[in-house]
């Protein structure tokens, strides 16, 4: 019995992920997020670049609009031409492991410069979304940004197949996923 015991908890939890299993690329991906107050932002994957980089239009409650490039980058989940400028960011990391750590320095729209720096906390953490859904088995990063300082992160949840599903700052929610379909034909609202 303690061998079969042994041999579970040696093969039972992953040590690594990938970020491959958070990014979600099918045409019409959609994902709909309330914010501290209400409805927030949608996210949808809305066609490829010539290069093969994900197409995404993002919306927000006041009706302004961005659009990003996704891609895989060695791995890497990268983000381009977004709110922090052109130059890509890392998302997710290729090798997602309990204490991986980057960080990147942007220049805003706006001229502001700021180091923001991420630890991965948690391979398969829970959390219970705004709409009290729980989703578990979730990547929990921990992000640490020049305008919060140290003692205020920002807390990402991932699920493998959706991508992020809330962002929390302290107690206070940032995004919270309300919706989520996968693009092609199927829909899968998370009420």
């Amino acid at each position: 019995m303690s061998r079969v015991l042994l041999l579970v908890l040696l093969l039972g939890g992953a040590k690594e992920r990938k970020a491959a299993d958070y990014l979600v690329t099918s045409p019409g991906a959609t994902w709909k997020y309330d914010g501290p107050l209400g409805p927030a932002e949608v996210v949808k994957v809305v066609g490829k670049a010539p290069d093969g980089a994900v197409q995404v239009a993002a919306s927000d409650q006041n009706g302004g609009s961005t659009m990003l490039l996704w891609r895989l980058n060695a791995g890497a989940w990268t983000e381009e031409m977004s709110a922090r400028g052109k130059q890509p960011v890392v998302i997710l990391p290729a090798r997602l492991v309990i204490g991986a750590s980057w960080s990147w320095t942007y220049t805003d729209l706006m001229g502001t410069t700021g180091t923001h720096t991420f630890h991965v906390k948690s391979l398969s953490d829970s959390v219970v979304l705004k709409n009290g859904k729980k989703e578990s088995d979730c990547l929990r990063i921990d992000e640490f940004r020049p305008d919060l300082g140290p003692s205020m992160p920002v807390v990402h949840w991932f699920a493998r197949g959706k991508g992020e599903v809330a962002s929390k700052v302290g107690e206070s929610w940032y995004r919270s996923l309300t919706e989520f379909s996968k693009g092609s034909l199927s829909t899968h609202p998370t009420r």
